[in-house]
């Protein structure tokens, strides 16, 4: 027997807490005990065994300790890939625009004015959803859209409805699930618009606030006399008493937090279930670089404390290993309003970022930038014997590509 590599131990309230990346289990320990396995450790760990049969069992159980045979980097590698190459579900982000109602100074996106798809892309659209939901040899189990833009519901008659129309139909005739999701600003929500999509499986809006009122409108704002805050605020409620699930993102910089508690007045006064179904999620905007891991930690506790869903993490990085990017799976495209093909929505839609073509006949022309992606992973010595590689996961395929000629961290840890 060995000990396995993705061990980690912390002393805590004079005890000594372990956790293993793979089993993702906590052991917690009596000094003497870690002493006894670090003792074995430094010679041969089945000595735990003479000492301690209880103890060595309980370690092998929770993969503490496991067969000299397994290679645990290969397996691991191995669960990642049956999830990135996982045939059973797809996941479609649509890009009906790139143009938008607001101009949000840290936006990385170039808004464009009149790029809507014409009849044409969202024909090729329904042709390319036809082909994925019929050529899939009868393993595809659940099928998604998630709609980003630009603003997509600037596109939502000429284009949304009639692609949720075709699409939900569709898997309604096959039995595949269907669900469908907006990243939005919220403006444009109104009853109309909620109460149609509630018929084709509309699951979640994400929306974002900047701050508070007077921090929001000077960043997201109609015009130099009118702010966004209070109707994005209302339509968050709306959507959320008729049953759809928000994700409402609050991103900060420094300046933020000044009122950032007033956010929790104006959500207080709303039905228990309406609540129940908002969830606040805390992201530092990516331009500004100073540390305030403290101030989102007290932001976090305080919206909790005030009984709102809160999501916790402070670092993204940390998902668990069943977790992969949307962008590394094989089963995933991000369709532009103009046919060109990407996988990350978190880099500029350039055509030297293009990772293929969707063509006439509803189906993508993949370039080469798409076959790297797929193999880029877990390529980063760095990796090979770092204890967190089952917590963080080497990175995301978007870091592998564009680190991929360093043997460093790309999360700049230290182990």
């Amino acid at each position: 027997m060995k000990v396995s590599k993705y061990n980690i131990f912390f002393n805590y309230q004079n005890k000594v807490i372990g956790f293993n990346g793979i089993s993702k289990d906590y052991i917690i320990l009596e000094k003497e005990l870690y002493n006894l396995y670090i003792t074995c450790l430094n010679s041969n760990v089945d000595d735990i065994n003479i000492v301690h049969p209880e103890f060595y069992e309980y370690l092998k159980s929770k993969l503490f300790i496991i067969d000299n045979s397994i290679d645990e980097f290969e397996e691991f590698k191995e669960e990642i890939k049956k999830i990135d190459f996982d045939d059973t579900k797809y996941e479609l982000h649509i890009n009906p625009t790139m143009n938008c109602n607001f101009k949000c100074w840290y936006c990385y996106e170039t808004h464009i004015e009149n790029s809507s798809m014409d009849s044409k892309m969202i024909e090729r659209v329904k042709l390319f959803i036809s082909n994925t939901i019929n050529n899939n040899n009868s393993k595809l189990k659940i099928f998604s859209i998630n709609w980003f833009g630009g603003e997509p519901l600037l596109a939502f008659n000429k284009s949304i409805i009639p692609i949720l129309t075709y699409a939900n139909d569709l898997c309604m005739k096959k039995g595949i699930k269907f669900y469908t999701l907006f990243t939005t600003n919220g403006l444009l929500l109104n009853e109309r618009k909620l109460k149609e999509l509630k018929k084709f499986n509309v699951n979640e809006f994400q929306i974002t606030l900047d701050g508070h009122r007077e921090r929001h409108d000077k960043v997201r704002f109609c015009s130099d006399k009118r702010g966004s805050y209070d109707t994005i605020v209302k339509n968050i409620i709306l959507a959320a008493s008729l049953g759809f699930k928000v994700s409402v993102r609050i991103n900060f910089t420094k300046e933020t937090f000044d009122g950032l508690e007033n956010i929790i007045t104006d959500f207080t006064n709303i039905d228990e279930q309406a609540k129940e179904n908002i969830v606040f999620d805390f992201h530092q905007i990516w331009q500004d670089k100073t540390d305030l891991n403290k101030e989102q930690k007290a932001a976090i506790d305080k919206f909790a404390q005030n009984g709102f869903n809160v999501i916790t993490s402070l670092d993204y990085s940390f998902y668990p290993s069943y977790f992969t990017c949307y962008a590394d799976k094989k089963n995933n495209a991000n369709i532009n309003h103009n046919g060109d093909i990407y996988k990350c929505t978190a880099r500029d839609y350039t055509k030297s970022n293009r990772e293929g073509i969707l063509n006439k006949n509803g189906l993508i022309d993949w370039n080469d930038k798409y076959y790297e992606r797929l193999d880029s992973k877990f390529k980063n010595k760095a990796c090979f014997e770092c204890s967190i590689l089952p917590i963080c996961r080497g990175g995301c395929s978007q870091h592998a590509i564009e680190k991929k000629d360093t043997n460093i961290c790309i999360h700049h840890f230290n182990e």
